[in-house]
């Protein structure tokens, strides 16, 4: 993947009241798709590594983020990771965990995913090249 762009965009995980969970900043988490949720068809729950609910992503990022993930399956290419960026927040939701998605696609896929985060007004950044530089 040294030619894949990393996208990364900004949200927070809400609902965590419901579940109780705790979790550290920059605890690593995992987003999955719940298309048969009956309050958001775009429903993506957000667990710890260990696979304790933590919540969802905020309804807001969910529009444009859940059809990404379909596509990224469907294609099978690309990866998502995310993780937990700072202390629980008061949001236009209510209060979340703030977190950041990183998307990593092949180049050719990279003008889809940023047409679906501009269609629903989605801020993102971009980065070349590999995850390992982001850690350093």
């Amino acid at each position: 993947m040294a030619d894949d762009d990393v996208i990364i965009i900004s949200s927070h995980v809400v609902g965590f009241i419901y579940y109780n969970n705790e979790v550290e900043i920059g605890e690593n988490i995992v987003l999955t798709r719940e298309p048969s949720c009956c309050f958001d068809k775009w429903a993506i729950s957000v667990t710890s590594m260990e696979g304790d609910t933590i919540g969802h992503v905020a309804r807001t990022h969910s529009i444009a983020l859940g059809p990404i993930l379909d596509f990224i399956l469907r294609n099978e290419s690309g990866v998502t990771s995310a993780y937990i960026t700072g202390e629980r927040e008061w949001t236009r939701a209510g209060q979340g965990y703030p977190i950041d998605v990183l998307i990593t696609v092949p180049v050719p896929m990279r003008l889809h995913i940023i047409g679906i985060l501009d269609q629903y007004g989605i801020d993102w950044k971009w980065q070349r090249n590999s995850l390992s530089s982001m850690s350093s």
